[in-house]
């Protein structure tokens, strides 16, 4: 067998290997991962609309408890308080419609609402606003 062959087998034998580790290296989603991706793109998609604001400057994470709404570099963040509390309303108002009656919601009890500017990798909260949901499932805006 000349050199070349042996080469060659060698990459096919270790390309292969890599390629196998490569393939294992991501775990597959759960369905309940897969879900809640969904969720999140479907607020996103009704924050978007209720608000104007372009979809990169909207993020939205859900956990067991909390859906969290982040608006990044928007123009409300030079606003008024009493402006964004009623534009943190509004987005409220949409989720709960958005929401009601999804079982993978059951267990949200609060929304925040968060107005974030951010320059690369560092991210300063101008303000935060918070909902709490009340037994109709309505979000209340939240003073401490």
């Amino acid at each position: 067998m000349s050199t070349l062959s042996i080469i060659g087998l060698m990459a096919i034998v270790f390309g292969s290997s890599a390629i196998a580790t490569i393939s294992h290296a991501q775990p597959a989603r759960t369905q309940q991962e897969t879900v809640g991706e969904m969720a999140n793109s479907e607020l996103k998609t009704a924050v978007v609309r209720v608000t104007g604001a372009s979809a990169d400057k909207v993020e939205v994470i859900t956990t067991s408890s909390v859906i969290a709404v982040t608006l990044v570099n928007g123009n409300m963040n030079d606003a008024t308080t009493v402006d964004r509390e009623n534009y943190a309303a509004a987005i409220a108002a949409t989720i709960s419609k958005e929401i009601l009656g999804k079982s993978e919601f059951k267990g949200i009890v609060s929304l925040r609402v968060d107005f974030v500017n951010r320059k690369g990798a560092a991210s300063t909260v101008n303000d935060s606003i918070e909902f709490r949901e009340d037994p109709s499932g309505a979000f209340k805006h939240h003073q401490s």
